[in-house]
This record gives C-alpha cells, structure tokens and sequence, in this order.
C-alpha cells in the first residue's frame, strides 16, 4: 500500500533548509539458514552461499558464527561442529577449500572454533559451506555476516577431516536478511541514506517478506527525533525524498518505526533506500538514534 502526504503536512520536510547526505550507507545481508538444523556423526551437511557486492555493504571482512543450542558455551569437551568453506560447487578436496573452523592435528587433539573471518577483498561470488560432527548428533545454525571486525581468525588449517567423499550431492540454499544496528548521527532538517541489496537465490528474497525499520533516541541525546522514509532502489536516492516515496513514517518522535511488505505496488526485492531525518529538540541540534532493520520472510 502507498502512502502519500504532502508539505503541507510535512512543511519542515520540504523546508528549503533540508540538507542532503548524498554518501549512503551500505547496509550488508546476513546468511542463515532459516532453521535449527541436525547434523550426525561423520554426515555431510552442504549450503550454498551466492554474495554479491551490494550485499556485503562495502565492509572488508566476512564472519561465519557457530551456535550450538544444548553447547552455547562452545565447550569442545561437550561437542563442537567442523566447517569447511570451498570456492568451488559440490567439491571439498584441498584444491578447493579456502577456510575451516578446526586444527585436526591428526585427529588426536581437535581445535575447532566457533567463528572465523576472513578478508572480502578477494572473495568469490559463490562459496560453499559443509559442516559435520565427529562426537554426537549437534543442533546448530549459523550465520554469515560482513563488517569491519578489526581481528582475524585465519581458518587455513588442514583438510583431512572428512572420512566421507569431499563432495556434496545436495547443497541446501541459505536465506538472508538484514539485521543490523548501528548508530545515527543526523542533525535537523538533514537526510542520511543508507542502501540494502539482497544477493539473488531461488529462496529469498520471496514475493512476500517485510521489512521492520525502527530508529530510536539514545540515552544521551533523548530530545532526539526522527522521521523515516524506505523507496525501492529503483528510485535512486535523489528522488527518495520525504515528499516523494513509497512507504514512510513522518512521526516526528524519539522512537519511530516502519514496516514495508513486498508487494507489486512496493517492488523492493532488488533492494531498498531508507532515509533518517532529524528533527529533534537536542540545544546542538543533533540528533542521535540506534538504527535496526530486520528483513526476513513473511
């Protein structure tokens, strides 16, 4: 559904005072895949992860993360999950595989990690993702993120690990979203942009998900307010204007929110602009909020 409401509703929006931040924001996806998921001993469990540069948000480094529901000590004496990152599809030898989670030191004293980053500035489009257990039957999930982390985990061990075929005959599609939260410094009567792209697959972005964009005052700066505006990439952020767009949410408060469902009228599956605009009551006329967006299936 479109909103659409004029200055004269909004006058400080289309105020000739509007300043423009013309560098926006990338805002990067996050890689999932939807569920909890069971893995036995010695059983092969394979996921496609297809990136792009508009997902990754510009940042300079990826991040997979491990989490064991029934271990979320990551205590390796209760069980631990092994994973290997390949460039190539359905192939694990050594030829292929970039990064692991483990030290295999011949499988007598087995290191392994739950989590590993590694640089973007060389990275495929496509890499590929087997994880297996060598104790017992694991619950876990994962994620793979992007950002600036400022340390780096080299996961260039040792590729002996599997006692299976160092191939995949089935690689399951990991969804994405974004959900991240970041600090936003706008003053009154300025716009900031941020962008999200999503990195296509056959399984998300689906014909119906949402989008749920909150920004909210900080502690030290609660006379803070804001208004938000979302249009799909398509419109450029020129023409994303509080005057002008898709969806928008013009309550001039310290806590506003927006939430946008795909739809025809909204074609945002190609990615969207979101707009923060200041207009608070802070004496320096700054305004200060935590930005969240969530993105994920209806």
């Amino acid at each position: 559904m479109l909103f659409f409401w004029g200055c004269l509703i909004f006058s400080l929006a289309c105020s000739k005072n509007l300043k423009v931040n013309d560098g926006s924001i990338g805002v990067p996806v996050t890689y999932y895949p939807g569920q909890s998921e069971t893995v036995q001993v010695d059983e092969d469990q394979c996921y496609e992860i297809h990136q792009c540069a508009g997902g990754m948000g510009g940042f300079s480094q990826a991040q997979l993360v491990i989490d064991l529901p029934n271990n979320p000590s990551w205590d390796l004496n209760r069980g631990y999950i092994l994973a290997e990152i390949s460039k190539c599809k359905g192939s694990f030898d050594s030829s292929c595989i970039l990064y692991t989670n483990y030290i295999w030191n011949n499988g007598l004293n087995i290191i392994a990690y739950n989590n590993i980053t590694w640089s973007t500035t060389n990275s495929y489009n496509d890499l590929y993702l087997r994880v297996t257990t060598v104790q017992a039957p694991a619950d876990f999930t994962f994620q793979i993120t992007y950002g600036n982390y400022g340390y780096l985990v080299n996961g260039e061990f040792d590729y002996d690990v599997f006692n299976s075929a160092s191939s995949c005959s089935v690689s399951n599609q990991v969804h994405q979203y974004a959900m991240p939260s970041a600090i936003v410094s706008v003053d009154n009567y300025e716009m900031m942009y941020y962008t999200l792209q999503f990195c296509q697959n056959n399984s998300f972005p689906t014909n119906t998900w949402t989008a749920n964009i909150n920004v909210a005052a900080t502690f030290e700066k609660p006379k803070s307010a804001f208004e938000i505006v979302a249009c799909s990439a398509d419109m450029g952020i020129s023409n994303c204007k509080l005057s002008h767009y898709d969806e928008k949410n013009g309550d001039a408060v310290a806590v506003v929110s927006l939430a946008i469902t795909n739809s025809n009228a909204v074609p945002i599956n190609d990615g969207m602009i979101i707009g923060v605009y200041g207009i608070g009551a802070e004496l320096d006329l700054n305004n200060q909020g935590i930005l969240t967006i969530t993105v994920a299936n209806s």
